[in-house]
């Protein structure tokens, strides 16, 4: 049968009468258009504009650009009895119930992936495990000194925790290993592009997110997914988490895991190239802490294409 694809709106032929559209390339390209228009609002902490959705709204909540605005503000008015949870005890039945809901949700893919993903977040925008960092460790012994009169000696008796022992003998490697291990998760968008997409619409840059580049022939993959694309022209932009990409000016001795990102980097740029696009790259630090270099260095891209 001939039916028109919902998305490129070309007439294609199919077997299958419940098909929408031509290729995959159309069905990923219509998930991208917004369902309902979002509505612009102020930051609560910030004092910043952002989108929001509608419903957000409607529910009192959407009153943050960010999380950090969220913690931030929370910090000042959450405190004593100005916190909803002040002074609220829970009894031995609400504290057993949570504990089997929460021994239920261990058990489901869904919950410990979103524990891996928010655990891999975090070392790539800090570098480091939580609670590795040097003023986390001082401040861990302080608290063991002041209520035991020692220190804790926190590797174990077998040079690592107990749960590492365990995952080495089950999987071959330490639990940090498979956390490192464990791949992005493509959907969400980091702190540092949140921070680029700002740069690019602060210079007026129109642009795309999450801009794939499909294989026609589909041998090694069937495509490559990048951070943004310039739109209507062959500029890409990948912005680096330091520690994921394995930033060489912070990390002296890079790790398996970093060489193997930064080769499948090559992969990546080298597969654009040959379709014809230009890739430019941005060290996460830079486009925390160096924001104005990064917008200008942007801006003078624009400028050359106009």
């Amino acid at each position: 049968m001939n039916k028109v694809c919902q998305q490129c709106e070309k007439n294609y032929d199919t077997k299958n009468a419940k098909q929408k559209y031509c290729s995959v390339e159309c069905q990923h390209e219509s998930y991208r258009k917004p369902k309902v228009e979002k509505l612009k609002t102020i930051c609560n902490f910030c004092g910043e504009e952002f989108f929001v959705m509608p419903n957000k709204l409607i529910k009192n909540k959407g009153k943050y650009c960010c999380r950090e605005c969220k913690d931030s503000h929370q910090k000042i008015i959450y405190i004593g009895e100005n916190n909803p949870a002040y002074g609220v005890k829970q009894s031995d039945d609400k504290k057993l119930q949570s504990s089997i809901t929460l021994k239920k949700l261990w058990q489901t893919d869904d919950f410990r992936k979103k524990i891996k993903d928010g655990m891999s977040k975090f070392i790539e925008n800090n570098g480091h495990y939580p609670g590795q960092d040097s003023k986390t460790k001082e401040k861990r012994n302080e608290t063991m000194i002041e209520r035991y009169g020692f220190k804790h000696n926190w590797n174990g008796k077998y040079g690592e925790r107990k749960c590492d022992k365990t995952t080495i003998e089950l999987y071959g490697k330490s639990a940090v290993q498979m956390l490192v291990d464990y791949s992005h998760f493509y959907g969400k968008k980091t702190d540092i592009e949140i921070i680029f997409e700002k740069i690019l619409e602060e210079c007026n840059i129109p642009f795309q997110c999450k801009y794939r580049i499909y294989d026609k022939n589909k041998t090694n993959f069937w495509y490559r997914e990048y951070d943004f694309l310039i739109v209507n022209t062959n500029i890409l932009f990948e912005i680096d988490g330091d520690y994921w990409h394995g930033n060489e000016a912070i990390f002296e001795n890079l790790s398996d895991f970093q060489k193997s990102v930064q080769e499948n980097d090559k992969v990546k740029e080298n597969f654009a190239i040959d379709n014809g696009y230009k890739i430019y790259r941005f060290w996460g630090s830079d486009v925390k802490n160096n924001k104005l270099d990064v917008k200008n260095k942007v801006q003078k891209i624009w400028e050359k294409l106009n």
